[in-house]
Protein backbone atom coordinates (compact mmCIF):
# COMPACT_ATOMS: atom_id res chain seq x y z
CA UNK A 1 0.00 0.00 0.00
CA UNK A 2 1.46 3.78 -0.87
CA UNK A 3 1.70 6.40 1.41
CA UNK A 4 -0.19 9.42 0.88
CA UNK A 5 2.22 12.39 -0.01
CA UNK A 6 2.17 15.03 2.75
CA UNK A 7 0.23 17.95 1.69
CA UNK A 8 1.93 21.00 1.69
CA UNK A 9 1.24 23.58 4.41
CA UNK A 10 2.48 27.08 3.69
CA UNK A 11 5.01 29.22 6.27
CA UNK A 12 3.10 32.31 7.04
CA UNK A 13 4.05 34.85 4.91
CA UNK A 14 6.16 37.91 6.28
CA UNK A 15 3.46 40.47 5.67
CA UNK A 16 0.10 40.88 4.41
CA UNK A 17 1.35 42.65 1.30
CA UNK A 18 3.69 39.33 0.49
CA UNK A 19 0.65 36.95 1.07
CA UNK A 20 -0.96 39.09 -1.49
CA UNK A 21 1.21 39.70 -4.27
CA UNK A 22 2.34 35.75 -4.10
CA UNK A 23 -1.27 34.98 -5.09
CA UNK A 24 -2.49 34.65 -8.76
CA UNK A 25 -6.44 35.22 -7.65
CA UNK A 26 -6.11 38.70 -8.85
CA UNK A 27 -4.29 38.29 -11.79
CA UNK A 28 -6.79 35.46 -12.87
CA UNK A 29 -9.63 37.29 -11.90
CA UNK A 30 -8.88 40.28 -14.40
CA UNK A 31 -7.98 38.13 -16.73
CA UNK A 32 -11.84 36.36 -16.54
CA UNK A 33 -12.60 39.97 -17.11
CA UNK A 34 -10.88 40.83 -20.04
CA UNK A 35 -7.70 42.51 -18.23
CA UNK A 36 -3.89 41.78 -18.17
CA UNK A 37 -2.29 43.21 -15.03
CA UNK A 38 0.00 46.06 -15.57
CA UNK A 39 1.04 47.56 -12.19
CA UNK A 40 1.10 45.90 -8.36
CA UNK A 41 1.37 48.56 -5.66
CA UNK A 42 1.81 48.28 -1.58
CA UNK A 43 1.32 50.99 0.36
CA UNK A 44 4.18 52.42 2.64
CA UNK A 45 2.57 50.96 5.83
CA UNK A 46 1.88 47.60 3.99
CA UNK A 47 -2.17 47.76 4.90
CA UNK A 48 -2.93 48.19 1.25
CA UNK A 49 -2.32 46.15 -1.77
CA UNK A 50 -3.49 48.10 -5.12
CA UNK A 51 -3.39 46.00 -8.66
CA UNK A 52 -3.79 47.56 -12.07
CA UNK A 53 -4.86 46.27 -15.11
CA UNK A 54 -6.09 47.27 -18.68
CA UNK A 55 -8.07 46.38 -21.25
CA UNK A 56 -6.21 43.12 -23.20
CA UNK A 57 -8.64 44.66 -26.21
CA UNK A 58 -6.58 48.30 -26.18
CA UNK A 59 -9.49 50.42 -25.97
CA UNK A 60 -8.31 52.15 -23.12
CA UNK A 61 -10.56 50.78 -20.17
CA UNK A 62 -8.48 50.24 -17.01
CA UNK A 63 -9.32 48.93 -13.49
CA UNK A 64 -8.02 49.03 -10.10
CA UNK A 65 -8.81 46.39 -7.27
CA UNK A 66 -7.52 47.47 -3.66
CA UNK A 67 -6.93 44.89 -0.88
CA UNK A 68 -7.02 46.14 2.47
CA UNK A 69 -5.94 44.73 5.57
CA UNK A 70 -8.55 43.98 8.27
CA UNK A 71 -7.75 44.13 11.73
CA UNK A 72 -8.45 40.31 12.12
CA UNK A 73 -6.40 39.18 8.89
CA UNK A 74 -5.65 35.74 9.24
CA UNK A 75 -2.69 34.59 6.90
CA UNK A 76 -4.07 31.47 4.49
CA UNK A 77 -1.39 29.64 6.33
CA UNK A 78 -2.58 30.84 9.91
CA UNK A 79 -6.02 29.41 8.96
CA UNK A 80 -4.97 26.16 7.59
CA UNK A 81 -3.19 25.48 10.83
CA UNK A 82 -6.38 26.03 12.74
CA UNK A 83 -8.20 24.01 10.58
CA UNK A 84 -5.77 20.92 10.85
CA UNK A 85 -5.32 21.82 14.85
CA UNK A 86 -9.58 21.13 15.07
Amino acid sequence: MQEKPKQFTPEPAASFAIEFLNQRDVQDAMAQMGFRLIRSVVTKDEEEVHFEGESTSNDGTTIEITVKKGKKYKSPAELAKKRESE
